[in-house]
């Protein structure tokens, strides 16, 4: 026999509207105060690119096309999420991340069009897990990292500086956007070494340099 349903009453409708209204605003509420993981559509190699718990991740593409934007993505990501941080370095606590651009004028546009779009806002800015502070100048300029709440410090280096900036330091993860120059290969890879060796890069290969296009294609050292 075919089951017959009665139809709901009036009190069962408004509790379903209320219930519906309230998922609707914790949705609400996790686009606007968690941008990076809600606040956007993805692409499918968006999400291989922000899931891959590989130890060197590249990523080239067409300009314009979102990769810069999910690279900043998984470092907020990475800087926040405390259970991945036990997965990444289990027992050790992450304190130092290093993202390299290619001079400060970029990073400071980056920052004011982009990173302070996705970074935590609202309540979420201020709670133990996805609070951060900006280290700048009182204007907000000449960007130096951003501090979060989880004990990561992002630091931000420049291609444009000397090779002896990148001495001495231990180096949980690091970020490339654009093409890292090779002379700040090896001591950079020093860095990472003894933490897991985590390393990625968003860049288009346009500067000539046959590591790289060894590292794409699968080859390695040659």
């Amino acid at each position: 026999m075919t089951e017959v349903r009665r139809p709901l009453s009036k009190s069962e409708i408004r509790l379903l509207e209320e219930k519906r209204r309230l998922l609707l605003a914790k949705q609400e509420e996790f686009r606007d105060g968690l941008p990076f993981l809600y606040g956007h559509k993805w692409y499918f190699w968006q999400r291989q690119f922000f899931n891959s718990r590989c130890a060197m991740r590249l990523m080239t593409c067409a300009n314009q096309v979102g990769k810069s934007a999910v690279h900043q993505w998984d470092k907020i990501n990475r800087a926040t999420n405390l259970k991945l941080h036990e997965e990444l370095w289990p027992g050790r606590k992450p304190d130092l991340f290093w993202y390299w651009m290619t001079d400060q004028e970029t990073l400071d546009r980056e920052y004011r069009l982009k990173w302070k779009r996705w970074l935590p806002q609202g309540d979420f800015k201020t709670s133990s897990q996805y609070s951060w502070t900006l280290d700048a100048n009182k204007k907000g300029e000449e960007v130096k990292g951003i501090q979060f709440n989880s004990g990561v410090y992002l630091q931000f280096l420049f291609f444009s500086k000397s090779t002896i900036n990148v001495q001495s330091a231990t180096v949980f993860d690091m970020g490339a956007d654009e093409e890292m120059l090779i002379k700040f290969w090896d001591e950079a890879y020093q860095r990472i070494s003894s933490t897991g060796r985590y390393f990625s890069a968003a860049f288009t290969a346009t500067l000539n340099q046959p590591m790289w296009w060894r590292a794409l294609e699968g080859k390695g050292a040659s």
